[in-house]
């Protein structure tokens, strides 16, 4: 009989998540060798057959609201008598009964931040898994704050405490998300543990294909800094105001004789990108971009080869302090903070929303181009610590 391991929360189209992805993969191929993986990610699941291919694991949309009721009662509604679906019933029924563990690994996808759409939709893989009786591991992520507003609200907060009780361990990256759980879920198994990606020291892509893969190098100019900005940003302050942010921030750095390079970390930044080179930096040649996709390996590969970094995604903050690269922080989540606090790098973070803080932000740019050597072996000295353990090894422990 097959045998299934099951992963949620994760996808490809941007690399923090990708990267997220490719390690649960290469870890579960490494212990689980003869057992099928299947990524739950209704947009990858829409990829071309041919792309699909080039994958060791199968990607499926995960059951939505009347599938999955229909999978917990075992009455089969409407959603799987439409003729495009013949045969999912059985399909979902035969991997969930022989999975032996899910893994989630949304990275922040249970909050009131996002509303209780989302959040009960998170819950329903629990619930999913629950029921077939599927050992469940939430890996390192954000979770909170569960302030819900609303007639729903009181509802919501129940379920959470319901369904968090289930996993056999729940891991939170930071304290403040670790706090919110305890708070509402008195008997879930939460720990405190790094992130997933940092603490691994590199991806097996022999694991993550089925053939062997020639990954791009990006030659990049000596002394250059990479800009990453973050679309999120904007819904934490004025988009006009970020977009000249970064335009400042650029203007700072060729004072200084640097090189720039506009690079996005997911696919919903490349638009901000093309628009700071075509708006501002049109005919400089030293600010350039670079346009084609990444994959997390080839990105990684990629940043080491800066002096630092200005970034606004999480997973790329995460990718340059991994290669030792220093990192100016514009975030708008406590992940943010915590994250520059584990490395000692406090005074580079910074908050998208305080615009009066600009000209630290300047500053703080000038300092980190004068002490990225030294930041650098600070960075590499904690990463030492955090990398003697991963996560798979309280999973198999």
């Amino acid at each position: 009989m097959k045998k299934y391991i099951l992963i949620t929360g994760g996808e490809l189209f941007n690399k923090g998540a990708q990267a997220m992805t490719f390690i649960a993969v290469d870890h579960c191929k490494s212990l689980f060798p003869d057992h099928e993986i299947i990524v739950f990610s209704h947009r990858d699941s829409k990829r071309p057959a041919e792309e699909k291919r080039l994958y060791s694991f199968t990607f499926m949309p995960f059951p939505g609201f009347g599938e999955s009721l229909s999978l917990i009662t075992g009455l089969r509604r409407n959603h799987y008598k439409k003729k495009d679906r013949i045969g999912y019933f059985e399909m979902y029924q035969e991997i969930f009964k022989n999975a032996i563990m899910m893994l989630d690994i949304s990275g922040y996808g249970i909050g009131s931040n996002w509303g209780i759409v989302k959040s009960r939709a998170y819950l329903r893989r629990i619930a999913v898994a629950k029921h077939f009786r599927i050992p469940v591991y939430l890996l390192p992520q954000s979770f909170g704050p569960f302030d819900y507003k609303g007639k729903h609200a009181t509802l919501m907060k129940m379920e959470i405490s319901y369904y968090f009780n289930y996993p056999t361990m729940i891991m939170a990256r930071e304290q403040e998300s670790l706090d919110c759980i305890k708070k509402l879920c008195k008997k879930a198994h939460v720990i405190k543990t790094y992130d997933m990606v940092l603490q691994s020291q590199f991806i097996n892509a022999d694991n993550v294909y089925k053939e062997k893969q020639v990954f791009r190098v990006h030659n990049i100019l000596p002394k250059s800094v990479a800009v990453i900005p973050n679309s999120k940003n904007n819904s934490y302050g004025d988009e006009t105001e970020n977009e000249l942010l970064y335009k400042e921030i650029i203007d700072s750095i060729l004072k200084e004789g640097r090189p720039v390079y506009l690079i996005y970390h997911a696919i919903e930044d490349k638009e901000i990108c093309k628009r700071i080179k075509r708006v501002y930096y049109h005919e400089c040649e030293d600010v350039r971009t670079i346009d084609d996709e990444m994959n997390c390996i080839e990105f990684e590969d990629t940043v080491k080869n800066f002096d630092f970094v200005i970034a606004s995604r999480y997973h790329s903050i995460v990718h340059s302090y991994k290669k030792g690269i220093p990192a100016l922080i514009i975030g708008w989540a406590v992940k943010y903070r915590e994250l520059s606090k584990v490395f000692h790098q406090e005074k580079y973070c910074f908050d998208i929303s305080s615009v009066g803080e600009r000209k630290k932000i300047l500053h703080a740019v000038g300092d980190l181009s004068k002490r990225h050597n030294e930041e650098s072996i600070v960075i590499k000295d904690v990463l030492q610590t955090i990398q003697s353990r991963d996560v798979f090894d309280l999973i198999c422990t």
